[in-house]
């Protein structure tokens, strides 16, 4: 979790932000193997990393962000994550096209 927090301060933040996405990216993945110890709480973890990743600012578009969010959105066991997953998919998304509608209009 700790290093959640210090990814959910660094998201946005230059040169940090790929270091931060990659960190979520592993989060997204935590417990989600049924053999390991913590399979019953781990989905915590992944909520925590599904908000982060719904909170960048998209100043470039990062197809690694979509496809994690898309693959936890269908795979992941607990339905709260399915829905953090699917709420930031969907504000990324408006984002990515009001950014698209304002460089079509320059």
């Amino acid at each position: 979790p700790a290093r959640l927090i210090a990814a959910s301060y660094l998201i946005n933040r230059d040169p940090y932000s790929q270091t931060a996405i990659n960190i979520c990216f592993e989060a997204l993945e935590y417990g989600r193997q049924y053999w390991n110890s913590n399979y019953k709480t781990a989905y915590k973890i992944r909520e925590q990393a599904a908000l982060i990743l719904g909170k960048i600012e998209p100043l470039y578009y990062d197809e690694r962000v979509y496809t994690n969010l898309l693959k936890i959105m269908r795979t992941d066991n607990s339905s709260k994550v399915r829905d953090i997953a699917y709420t930031a998919l969907l504000r990324l998304e408006q984002i990515k096209k009001d950014s698209k509608k304002e460089v079509e209009a320059i």
